[in-house]
C-alpha cells in the first residue's frame, strides 16, 4: 500500500525540468545525471564554475551549489575560515563553504518550492542570477586564497571590498 506522502506527491512536477528550460534559453550545456540531479559547467567573468542542482521531492527542496574551479592552498586554510565568516555575514541568501576533502569553495542555497506554482520559474531564474552574482563578487578573495603564496592581512580586505562600476 502506498504511503500518504507517495499518494500526495505522485505527480509533483520536477523543477529540474524548468532549470533545463532556463539553461537551454542561455545556450548553456548541461548534463542531467538522473531525475534529481543536473550538472552545468559555465564560464563566469573571472573563472569557471560548476553548478549542481539537486531536487529532493520528499521535501520539495531544491539545492543549488556553485563550485569554484579553485582549490584553497593548505597554508591559506585559516585565512579562508576568517574570509568565510566575513562573506557569510554579508550574505543575505545562501552561504559559502569550503569542502574539507577538496578545499574547493562553493556557494550553496536551498529553497522550498511548489513546482506547480507558476512563479517558480521566475524564482528559479532569480536564484540562479543571485548565486552567480555572489560567486563573481567574491571571486577575488577565493582566488587569493588559492594562490601558492600565503594571503596576508593587507591583500585580503581589498579582495572583499564592495566596488561600484567598472574600469
Amino acid at each position: 500500500m502506498p504511503s500518504l506522502f507517495d499518494t500526495l506527491h505522485k505527480d509533483t512536477p520536477n523543477p529540474l525540468d524548468n532549470i533545463e528550460d532556463i539553461l537551454h534559453a542561455n545556450d548553456w550545456d548541461f548534463n542531467r545525471m538522473g531525475d534529481n540531479e543536473l550538472l552545468v559547467t559555465l564560464a563566469g567573468k573571472y573563472g569557471d564554475y560548476q553548478l549542481i542542482f539537486l531536487w529532493q521531492a520528499d521535501m520539495t527542496a531544491l539545492q543549488i551549489s556553485v563550485q569554484y574551479n579553485l582549490i584553497i592552498s593548505a597554508h591559506n586554510i585559516m585565512n579562508a575560515a576568517n574570509i568565510l565568516m566575513t562573506i557569510n555575514e554579508r550574505s543575505w541568501m545562501g552561504h559559502f563553504e569550503i569542502a574539507a576533502d577538496t578545499n574547493t569553495p562553493s556557494f550553496r542555497y536551498t529553497t522550498l518550492l511548489n513546482p506547480e506554482n507558476k512563479q517558480s520559474y521566475e524564482q528559479l531564474e532569480s536564484i540562479l542570477d543571485i548565486a552567480l552574482a555572489q560567486c563573481e563578487t567574491n571571486y577575488a578573495a577565493f582566488s587569493l586564497l588559492s594562490a601558492d603564496t600565503a594571503a596576508n592581512n593587507d591583500t585580503l580586505p581589498l579582495a572583499l571590498m564592495q566596488t561600484q562600476g567598472a574600469s
